[in-house]
């Protein structure tokens, strides 16, 4: 493990994480073998942009400055996906979506995609997720 890899490992438990939850293809999907684990994390937008500083990779989405910033952000640390929202509200609908979509699997994931655009839609949540 490289020295890069030991301090992302020991800033992750220092983040301040609210609430989270398990979602995706494992969850409500058909995960392939090489799927990752999709967390949603509710957390505030300094502990997002602090954990975006950690991952300095390419997969993530929504950065600082970036279109998507204010809604969220996807962060990689290898299989692992963080879905970070910021308020309570985005929360909630990714909550209610993933459980709406649990009771339909298996569901693929052009499903969830739509089924996931459609409920924020509903609650008048901007496009990030």
């Amino acid at each position: 493990m490289s020295q890069g890899n030991v301090v992302e490992a020991e800033a992750l438990p220092r983040a301040k994480i609210v609430r989270s939850f398990l979602t995706g293809s494992r969850v409500y999907g058909t995960p392939r073998e090489d799927s990752d684990i999709d967390l949603v994390v509710l957390l505030d937008a300094d502990e997002m942009v602090g954990l975006a500083k950690i991952a300095r990779n390419e997969e993530t989405h929504g950065s600082p400055g970036g279109p998507h910033y204010e809604d969220g952000m996807s962060i990689r640390f290898g299989s692992l996906n963080l879905l970070c929202v910021t308020d309570e509200k985005h929360f909630q609908t990714w909550r209610e979506g993933t459980e709406q979509l649990k009771a339909m699997r298996p569901v693929t994931r052009e499903k969830a995609i739509e089924h996931l655009a459609e409920l924020r839609h509903k609650n008048k949540i901007s496009g990030w997720g």
